[in-house]
């Protein structure tokens, strides 16, 4: 394990994740206030403070990871830990999309069924990482990631030291304990919860209000771009563009920008019954 003073770590991930976590946590304190305004979104309400309430320890748990342990080469508890937090938000955030607008038409025997295949699906996701199965069995090949550069499995972060492998930055890997399997995650994802959006937008705008329509709207536009962001780190990463840890710095503070503008259309929905009986 490296420690702060050792080669590859990196003070500025650490910040814009101490950022992210105060912007996490700030929102879920907004979001837990707004409980006695709740009229009918019940189920949205539990699911996206968890949603952030995960995202807030997962972005702690970053700010410990990129000085302490900037380069894991094996899963250490902390590393368990981070990769974990992190696995929250992807298994949660489309149940918030469900709750946001589908929920409404469900029936809670649908919902629930949901809720279990989610839960199983993490819990599944746990042990795979906890086991640090090669889930590729080989080296896996070059991923082009744009028309002119491609990832091919080296340790990005840390060939400037000597590391050949470690968890976080080496692209793609088959390891289930690693960032790259997580990323795979994130990115399926915010892909489902684009496509449960962009349905509401076109299939079911007829059942919504002109502001539901606005906001589905908003928010499938950026949740898409939460899709680009994942995929703008790997360019940047396969391109050498700046130092190692200027690629996940910009990803950092989109991520940000998108957070933050996505929980203040969530909360109009969450708070939208409240304003139509004012």
């Amino acid at each position: 394990m490296l420690s702060i003073g050792a080669h590859g770590a990196r003070p500025t991930n650490s910040v814009t994740d101490f950022l992210l976590c105060v912007e996490l946590t700030t929102c879920l304190v907004i979001w837990l206030r707004s409980r006695p305004k709740v009229v009918n979104k019940h189920a949205l309400f539990n699911s996206y403070a968890l949603n952030l309430l995960g995202g807030a320890a997962w972005t702690a748990s970053g700010v410990y990871v990129h000085l302490f342990e900037p380069l894991p080469q094996e899963p250490t508890i902390a590393w368990q830990i981070f990769l974990n937090m992190s696995a929250t938000t992807p298994f949660l955030f489309p149940l918030v999309v469900r709750d946001a607008f589908y929920r409404d038409t469900m029936s809670s025997s649908a919902a629930r069924l949901q809720d279990i295949s989610a839960a199983v699906c993490a819990l599944l996701y746990a042990l795979l990482a906890w086991g640090s199965f090669d889930l590729a069995g080989r080296k896996l090949p070059p991923i082009p990631v744009s028309p002119w550069h491609a990832i091919d499995g080296r340790s990005y972060a840390g060939a400037a030291f000597g590391v050949k492998f470690d968890l976080l930055s080496s692209m793609p890997s088959g390891r289930s304990d690693s960032q790259f399997v997580l990323s795979a995650l994130f990115m399926a994802s915010n892909a489902l919860s684009s496509l449960l959006l962009l349905n509401v937008c076109y299939n079911r705008a007829k059942d919504l209000t002109t502001a539901q329509q606005r906001v589905a709207r908003v928010l499938a536009v950026f949740v898409f771009a939460m899709l680009a962001n994942c995929h703008l780190l790997a360019v940047l990463v396969a391109g050498g563009y700046g130092s190692p840890a200027l690629p996940l710095d910009i990803f950092h503070v989109a991520q940000g920008l998108i957070i933050g503008i996505c929980f203040t259309q969530l909360r109009e929905v969450l708070l939208e019954d409240k304003a139509k009986d004012a």
